[in-house]
């Protein structure tokens, strides 16, 4: 509860940035959003006309030929492409939208030199500029404010972008919330307790395996000359070997199977982790591709695959 409420989860920018780091150390986190975009770029793309008659038809090979480089026998133009092309930007979406939960673009539009066709470029706009959405009376993006620093150097604060002009692609949207949810969000605090543990297990490494050493400070007794204080001294003594960079002190209750001397521990902590592998793979749809870690796991991967 105390990480779901922490100041980097509290405002868009330092969620974005939390989540993005989510992705950037978790492997299984980032297996599971790279599982997601891999997915929609194997995917098959295609524009449908509207209906039957030859305009439709004709309106459906042009938007085909600007964002998918269709070709067709209407339109061969190059010039028509939309920039950047489809699949880098398809790519940049998905991604943004596993770990963002949306990604937003910026509609420009140019004219093209033969044709003098109207045609639209999508730029995309980073997650962790967007401070603040601003939302009409029907709910609908009226602005989103946005700070960030130009590639001249120059800072860019609460600069406006019209919602007319924007584009947007979110992920377990539900009514006006445009943000959607990313996979990271759901596999936040599994990921964040794990972490935890990991350090926890390096600890005890760094201690030759001799698990986690444990200061009682509930009733008061370490004092000079007490057994406490004498424990107390030969944890400090032993912290002196040159392969171990510092004293970790935890308390004062603590399970018993983490105090120095003891190494059952560790397989506690392994358990662990993998039951926060476990709740990961389930936020993140991979849970078939923890091989041989559960039931659902090698044993079943190649039915699993090919289902999906």
């Amino acid at each position: 509860q105390r990480d779901e409420a922490a100041a980097r989860l509290a405002d868009p920018v330092s969620r974005a940035k939390a989540l993005r780091d989510c992705y950037l150390n978790d492997p299984r986190v980032s297996q599971g959003v790279d599982d997601a975009v891999d997915f929609c770029l194997n995917g098959v793309w295609e524009v449908v006309p509207g209906g039957d008659r030859p305009i439709d038809k004709k309106a459906a090979a042009f938007v085909g030929a600007v964002l998918l480089q269709a070709d067709n026998r209407w339109y061969r133009d190059r010039a028509l492409w939309t920039r950047p092309r489809w699949p880098s930007l398809l790519r940049t979406m998905a991604w943004s939208c596993g770990v963002h939960g949306h990604a937003v673009l910026f509609q420009k539009w140019r004219r093209t030199s033969s044709g003098g066709y109207l045609v639209p470029d999508l730029q995309y706009l980073e997650p962790g500029t967007i401070g603040r959405w601003v939302m009409g009376p029907d709910d609908s993006i009226k602005q989103v404010i946005r700070s960030y620093v130009r590639g001249d150097g120059e800072s860019i604060t609460m600069e406006g972008l019209d919602g007319e002009s924007l584009t947007i692609v979110n992920f377990r949207s539900v009514g006006a919330d445009y943000r959607g949810i990313s996979l990271c969000r759901t596999a936040y605090a599994a990921s964040v307790r794990k972490q935890a543990l990991q350090v926890a297990k390096m600890v005890a490494a760094k201690r030759k395996l001799g698990a986690i050493p444990v200061v009682d400070t509930s009733n008061g007794s370490i004092v000079p000359g007490s057994d406490e204080w004498k424990a107390l001294e030969a944890f400090v003594a032993s912290m002196c070997d040159p392969d171990l960079d510092v004293s970790y002190f935890m308390g004062p209750i603590v399970p018993r199977y983490l105090e120095a001397g003891s190494t059952q521990g560790l397989d506690v902590i392994d358990k662990w982790i993998a039951s926060e592998n476990t709740e990961i793979a389930a936020a993140g749809g991979v849970k078939s591709q923890l091989l041989g870690e559960t039931n659902s796991g090698s044993r079943a991967l190649g039915t699993s695959i090919s289902s999906r």
